[in-house]
């Protein structure tokens, strides 16, 4: 049973206007999560809003995992909302072969000009993954809710392997870190060819909450719901006692309910 949802200071309205909530997941050493018994083409973008667990003053904390891609080759952790005093914000990806092994981090971000305000509000990463020759590109973005920025960061590495997708959790995973606790919103995949501009990742996050049939997937993910309305039935598992989170991110078109801005 879902439980009740937490009231959060940064409130999103609907295209009816009602607050929308996000999804607690990670819960229980990362169990609590989402997944889905296939993955995207192999060149393919993937990209959710995060946001840590409150409350502010509690201090630094670990990953959260936004996603794990499962592949032929091994896994891909997707990682978000890890940060150390003095509160710069970390996002990059953990490789792991097939037995499960570490290999390697790529796309390290270690943010200097975060703050905790920052740090446990809303933020949007995302990742393209392309197929060059033997390895993968992977191009990585994060966008801090209030920034004025089209995107806060861009990085790019070349990753050993191809890292073919069959499936995928959404949310968590048990398997190797099991994270933190989180809150997810708003995920989508695309099968793209070159990694988006900017603005092409900026027009994905602020549409968020209208359905995007051009969409390989496009999960909102409100609430605990797991349905895909990409049209194109691609609904999600639902693993443990996933429950109501904090109310979302405020988007294009959407009153920003007083939320402060960040400096720039």
């Amino acid at each position: 049973m879902l439980a009740a949802a937490v009231v959060s200071s940064a409130c999103s309205a609907g295209s009816s206007g009602a607050v929308q909530y996000s999804t607690e997941t990670g819960q229980n050493y990362g169990s609590v999560n989402f997944s889905i018994n296939s993955g995207p083409p192999y060149n393919y973008f993937i990209g959710a809003w995060t946001h840590v667990q409150p409350p502010m003053g509690s201090g630094t904390k670990g990953n959260d995992y936004p996603f794990e891609m499962y592949c032929q080759e091994g896994q891909v952790g997707l990682v978000s909302g890890n940060f150390d005093a003095p509160y710069q914000y970390n996002a990059n990806i953990m490789t792991f072969g097939q037995s499960g092994a570490y290999i390697a981090d790529y796309t390290t971000l270690v943010d200097p000009t975060t703050n905790e305000a920052t740090c446990r509000d809303w933020v949007y990463v995302g990742w393209h993954f392309l197929r060059d020759g033997a390895n993968t590109a992977v191009t990585q973005y994060v966008k801090y809710v209030g920034s004025s920025n089209l995107v806060d960061s861009t990085i790019t590495a070349s990753v050993p392997g191809n890292w073919t997708p069959t499936h995928l959790n959404v949310g968590g995973d048990p398997m190797r870190y099991s994270g933190t606790p989180m809150y997810i919103m708003y995920a989508r995949i695309y099968a793209m060819d070159a990694a988006p501009t900017a603005s092409q990742v900026n027009a994905i996050y602020m549409q968020s909450a209208t359905p995007d049939p051009s969409a390989w997937a496009d999960w909102p993910l409100i609430s605990g719901n797991p349905a895909d309305v990409s049209g194109h039935g691609r609904n999600l598992t639902v693993n443990g006692a996933v429950a109501p989170g904090v109310a979302g991110p405020p988007l294009s078109g959407q009153p920003d309910h007083g939320l402060p801005k960040l400096p720039q």
